[in-house]
């Protein structure tokens, strides 16, 4: 089961590298692109940003499914009775941690904020892969939360920056 999040580590870390790459394309882009005119998206090109944008739902919803953290959390000895709290935990912090990080990515930028919440995602992946007991199992359920925190409001906080202005709420609500 340990290769489970070993596997997970590995594709966040892919995901780190592709966001840090993909970034600094975008910013290279923008630096020669400043006279291009805002068009309207074809057809065909908003059925490929559809199917995208579908995509990357089901990833969010599989990573944001909790359940195999708690059946890991069961192996590590937590008792069955105990699995609701730490979910209670994991959702405890993010919504406690949400505002302050929106406030972070307004002073230290968005990017930032997507890349720690990566980072402490492979580290409470690789955490849960090692295991441990209940005092290491409730910092790694305090570590998802913040992950979660920290890349839910970043990527937010992109799509509404990377949408076309008529589709600012769409983009927010995906």
């Amino acid at each position: 089961r340990p290769l489970v999040y070993l596997c997970t580590f590995v594709l966040t870390l892919f995901t780190i590298i592709v966001f840090v790459t993909l970034r600094s394309q975008a910013s290279r882009t923008e630096q020669t692109d400043d006279t291009e005119p805002v068009r309207a998206p074809s057809k065909q090109e908003q059925q490929a940003q559809q199917a995208r944008e579908q995509r990357l739902r089901e990833l969010d919803a599989k990573l944001k499914d909790p359940g195999m953290l708690l059946l890991r959390a069961a192996e590590s000895g937590i008792p069955y009775a105990a699995l609701p709290l730490l979910y209670l935990v994991f959702n405890v912090i993010q919504t406690a941690l949400s505002l302050p990080a929106g406030k972070m990515a307004d002073g230290f930028g968005k990017a930032v904020l997507v890349f720690i919440g990566f980072v402490s995602f492979a580290i409470m992946s690789v955490g849960f892969a090692i295991g441990g007991g209940l005092i290491a199992t409730l910092w790694l359920f305090v570590l998802y939360g913040l992950s979660f925190a920290f890349m839910e409001v970043g990527v937010r906080a992109f799509a509404i920056e990377l949408s076309p202005p008529h589709l600012k709420g769409t983009g927010l609500g995906i």
